[in-house]
């Protein structure tokens, strides 16, 4: 389980990272 949350908090800020490249590609 703790190897899942581990993944999961991993992908949520990856998420996050690619976000928020994304926005300042666009707004750029």
């Amino acid at each position: 389980m703790v190897a899942e949350s581990s993944s999961s908090a991993k992908t949520v800020t990856i998420s996050q990272a690619v976000a928020s490249y994304e926005a300042n590609f666009t707004m750029a």
